[in-house]
């Protein structure tokens, strides 16, 4: 079906103050719609290069170069600083890509508490020392050790990363994570429930976890069960990479600032008087890259993604991808992604975004809590490891079970989701905070499919709004945010009809 072009009106910009680095011509960009098979490529090269960075213990690898503009290894692995009335963690362990570990997670939260309580601290930003990578995930290697020997101590970073999570995610100061570069596993969970997550041109984010023998965890149940559609659960089954702006436009992100522009955001923040999250939010904007309409690579492929992964079963998401006929190089090389991943990964990751729609945001993290402790008793979580990290993918992992054909997908989801392996995770504080089964912030991001469709559904509305009224009316309702319109066309585009003979009135038309 052709797509008629949407035209939107030439609307006026509300005054705005941006800060301009560098004066230079706008190159005219050209965009090509790219299959997954690129992206999973670099994906690979992505957990290559860390393999080889990461060490096995809480300490920089002696491999490699030392990077001369990175603080040397003698440092914590966490930097804090404060810069009138702002206050920064610096992620600083370049050698491992900043992977997370105990000792990093002991150094953020007496101190992330202590910020969160002065009021000195208008506003909290975390970023990273290293000029490719934000964080690459939670250093698992010891974690997978430990499971493999029964050593008891192994659930104890997953425990104290999971109340971090939690922590970041309740925050009464606002807290503005910087995720210039490798953003992986670990990383998001540092990032994804912060009200303000800045994305730039170097981002390249990821949950890969169903490849290693784990599931996507540190809040995934809940940030992936909320994407749009079946987003979450295509990304949190394949790993799929995303990249700069997509970041922001699958809701990752809630700004897209260029690079080079941070140094400058960052003397923005800390000079700011107020900790009004809408203040922070204003700050922020005024250094957004200008919108360039370009769609998101997986724009193409979200028609297809919704009717695949909307099955409750593994089994039938690949049945549904082998009956495709629209996207057929897509559904295949999708398939080929999941027969390399853990079958019981990919189970119980399926089965834990279902049920985590249905949870608030600490019940996610206490479900998640349980999991894990079943993955560090079981045999995939080290093998996949053993595979990927440590014999760098020299031979590919011996699962078990081997295949989707071979598993029991009602005994496997009993077994984790119905019985308890090991003590609970608890939260300090108010027993209230984290109940949320939205996030407070979430009007700070881009418009989803369910804030469209709750506009156009609204029973206060006697007629259908037209095209310009809906851009208009998240124009207005969001502070005339970048990147709003580009959203809103790919929404429009599969979700709604347009009424061209009629004003250009536009409905909801999306089944699910």
């Amino acid at each position: 079906m052709v797509v008629p072009r949407i035209k939107f009106p030439q609307l006026a910009q509300p005054t705005r103050t941006f800060f301009t680095l560098t004066k230079s011509p706008v190159r005219q960009l050209s965009f090509k719609m790219s299959s997954p098979e690129p992206a999973a490529k670099r994906l690979s090269k992505i957990a290559d290069a860390l393999s080889k960075k990461f060490s096995t213990s809480g300490s920089a690898s002696s491999d490699g170069p030392v990077l001369s503009h990175v603080v040397q290894p003698t440092q914590p692995s966490v930097l804090h600083r404060k810069q009138f009335t702002g206050r920064t963690f610096i992620l600083n362990r370049p050698k491992a890509y900043n992977a997370l570990d105990l000792s990093m997670i002991r150094n953020i939260v007496p101190q992330l508490q202590a910020w969160d309580q002065s009021d000195l601290c208008k506003v909290i930003t975390i970023k990273s020392s290293h000029p490719k990578a934000f964080c690459a995930g939670g250093d698992v290697k010891i974690a997978a050790q430990k499971g493999k020997d029964r050593d008891p101590s192994a659930v104890s970073f997953f425990t104290e990363e999971y109340k971090l999570n939690h922590m970041i995610g309740t925050l009464n100061t606002p807290f503005v994570a910087l995720i210039d570069g490798i953003t992986m596993g670990g990383g998001v969970g540092l990032s994804v429930h912060a009200p303000f997550r800045v994305a730039t041109e170097k981002t390249k984010l990821a949950m890969p976890e169903t490849s290693i023998g784990l599931f996507p965890d540190v809040g995934a149940s809940f940030f992936l069960s909320r994407l749009d559609g079946e987003l979450g659960a295509y990304l949190g089954l394949t790993g799929h990479l995303l990249e700069g702006r997509e970041v922001m436009y699958a809701g990752f992100a809630t700004h897209y600032v260029p690079s080079e522009r941070l140094p400058a955001l960052e003397d923005r923040l800390n000079e700011l008087d107020s900790s009004e999250h809408d203040v922070v939010n204003q700050a922020i904007e005024e250094f957004c890259a200008e919108p360039d309409y370009k769609p998101s690579s997986l724009d193409a492929y979200r028609p297809a993604i919704d009717r695949c992964f909307a099955h409750s079963s593994v089994k039938d998401i690949i049945a549904a991808l082998r009956e495709e006929t629209e996207e057929k190089e897509w559904a295949q090389n999708t398939i080929k992604v999941l027969e390399a991943s853990s079958p019981t990964s990919l189970i119980v990751t399926l089965e834990h975004l279902r049920r985590g729609r249905q949870l608030n945001f600490a019940q996610c993290l206490q479900m998640e809590h349980n999991l894990v402790q079943h993955f560090l008793n079981n045999h995939d979580f080290p093998e996949g490891v053993e595979s990927k990290l440590v014999l760098k993918g020299s031979r590919p992992p011996q699962w078990q079970p081997a295949s989707l054909a071979e598993a029991d997908e009602k005994l496997i989801i009993r077994k984790y989701f119905e019985s308890a392996e090991g003590p609970s995770l608890t939260f300090e504080g108010s027993a209230s905070k984290g109940d949320f089964m939205k996030y407070p912030y979430s009007h700070f991001t881009l418009p989803t499919e369910e804030d469209v469709k709750d506009y156009l559904t609204h029973s206060s509305i006697s007629l259908r709004p037209t095209v310009d009224e809906l851009l208009n009316h998240f124009m207005v309702t969001r502070d005339h945010k970048v990147g709003i319109k580009t959203q809103l066309i790919s929404i429009i585009q599969r979700c709604c009809e347009v009424d061209y003979s009629n004003k250009n009135e536009v409905f909801w038309n999306k089944k699910n």
